[in-house]
């Protein structure tokens, strides 16, 4: 899962960047996005490229993926140069780059646990439910409960 992760993590990158040199220095950009807030965008836009991949063959995934982006960058108050000039800036770097894609990771790795354990703390739920349920439909007869007294 998690090499899955990474090899999507860096595809997007690598999409949103281009082919740059590792050795270049960039000046900061105008807008810059801080690199807290990106590691947030960049985690958002891991599950986005997840729903869409995720989603059905039957659906636009183009227009989805638009449509998903728009609302992050809305939600964000950036503009896509914002977001990929801001890329390009932490990305040129290598030693920054590593830190900014150990942070990501961190971030979806924390976002899949809080998700596993409200998945599995619903399936709990319902089985709970589900048992008190059969209970209540199907009572014991009478000469069952003595013969367990």
């Amino acid at each position: 899962m998690k090499q899955y992760f990474i090899l999507t993590l860096t595809v997007l990158l690598l999409f949103c960047c281009g082919c740059k040199s590792k050795k270049q220095v960039l000046d900061k950009p105008d807008g810059l996005i801080s690199r807290s807030t990106l590691t947030e965008i960049l985690s958002e836009a891991y599950v986005i490229e997840s729903n869409v991949h995720l989603s059905s063959d039957t659906i636009n995934k183009h227009n989805l993926t638009q449509h998903y982006y728009k609302e992050l960058f809305d939600r964000y108050h950036i503009t896509k140069q914002q977001f990929e000039s801001s890329i390009d800036y932490y990305i040129a770097d290598e030693t920054t780059a590593e830190k900014l894609l150990t942070e990501v990771s961190k971030k979806i790795e924390v976002r899949r646990q809080k998700c596993k354990e409200e998945l599995d703390a619903s399936i709990q739920e319902n089985a709970t439910e589900d048992s008190t349920t059969a209970a209540q439909q199907f009572p014991q007869s009478p000469h069952l409960s003595q013969s367990a007294q």
